[in-house]
């Protein structure tokens, strides 16, 4: 017997059935809490949880659901709707050994219902395999995983050696190492992150807003740490990572631009490294490049030479009619509107961009 049901963050009581799974789940990742879909959805969206329940297990999927009538280009009469794993490693995520078919007939039933176009997941790295079931999946970048039940000494031993001399160097710069479990230097944080944006050139995507961090520290306890290197009484390279029952994640941070030759991103790094072996943690997930196998990148593989492993992406679509109209749609208002826009074929669904 299997229970197939979606709840929704704005309803109280589906919102506490929600938290229940969450809480009996060993694992807890934060990617998964409805406070963080919460925090990152625009208002015009809704926050909800895929949930199938049969005798094997559970299967978690947090989607955020994008009603395409609040698109200018689409119309305010639009019935259609796309679906979106949050940002960062949104599952599906399996407790125990679930029927994913059940799962997967239970998500198209569910999409069919709601005229529900596409859906693009973004898989973590302990997914519920249902790779087979999506129309495409494309391998976008390497993730580099810190494995930590070794312990301190044989990952030193694994770093690169230019890691291990640049740790050295700092430590002889006097550089500090600050963990931050209340989130007090959010400020500097934030003066950080925004800082290092700017200068990487980001897209608009990235420029996460304030209340997000803000919002998993007060509405997820012991969800988020800032780690923070100083400089005297300087803050000049910051970090924040969620952090999960067994595994923690590189989630937002950088670099203070006036400060890039000090080696605080090394130092920083291996901290976060060492406090998450004293605290028992499994796995740091620490991420991939800005683009492709970059600097970024490349500075991340030097700690775990041997851990990286694909991060993939999932685009699948329901309703392959309806999503060919949305996009000659959004062709002929771009036409209109002058723009004439290039598709970018690497980007799902077709109809939506970047800013979108």
């Amino acid at each position: 017997m299997s229970r197939f049901t979606v709840l929704d963050a704005a309803d109280s009581v589906q919102y506490n059935q929600w938290i229940s799974i969450w809480e009996a789940w060993e694992a807890r990742e934060v990617f998964a809490h409805p406070e963080y879909l919460k925090s990152l959805k625009r208002e015009c969206d809704s926050a909800l949880c895929v949930v199938q329940e049969d005798v094997g297990g559970v299967v978690l999927l947090p989607v955020i659901l994008r009603p395409l009538c609040s698109e200018t280009w689409a119309g305010m009469g639009n019935k259609y709707q796309d679906i979106v794993t949050p940002y960062g490693f949104g599952g599906p995520f399996g407790i125990g050994t679930p029927n994913l078919a059940d799962f997967w007939k239970g998500l198209a039933q569910w999409a069919a219902c709601n005229r529900i176009i596409s859906a693009f997941f973004r898989f973590s790295p302990f997914s519920a395999d249902i790779k087979s079931m999506v129309s495409q999946v494309e391998v976008r970048n390497g993730n580099v995983i810190r494995s930590l039940p070794e312990g301190n000494d044989l990952i030193w031993q694994e770093y690169d050696k230019t890691v291990r001399h640049h740790i050295r160097r700092a430590d002889s710069l006097g550089l500090k190492v600050e963990v931050d479990t209340n989130g007090k230097r959010m400020n500097d944080f934030l003066r950080i992150y925004y800082e290092t944006m700017r200068r990487r050139n980001a897209l608009p995507y990235y420029y996460f807003p304030e209340r997000l961090f803000n919002n998993i520290f007060q509405t997820i306890p012991g969800s988020a740490i800032l780690f923070h290197v100083t400089n005297g009484n300087t803050v000049i390279s910051s970090e924040m990572v969620l952090v999960a029952e067994e595994n923690m994640y590189a989630f937002l941070g950088g670099t203070d631009g006036r400060f890039t030759d000090m080696n605080s991103g090394e130092l920083l790094s291996h901290s976060i490294i060492n406090w998450g072996i004293e605290n028992g943690k499994k796995q740091y997930v620490m991420g991939g490049g800005y683009k492709g196998h970059d600097g970024i990148f490349q500075f991340k593989k030097k700690f775990a030479p041997n851990g990286t492993v694909p991060f993939e992406v999932g685009k699948h679509i329901f309703d392959s009619t309806a999503y060919i109209n949305m996009c000659e749609k959004r062709r002929e208002y771009d036409r209109q509107q002058g723009q004439d826009r290039a598709e970018d074929s690497s980007y799902f669904p077709a109809y939506r961009t970047q800013y979108d």
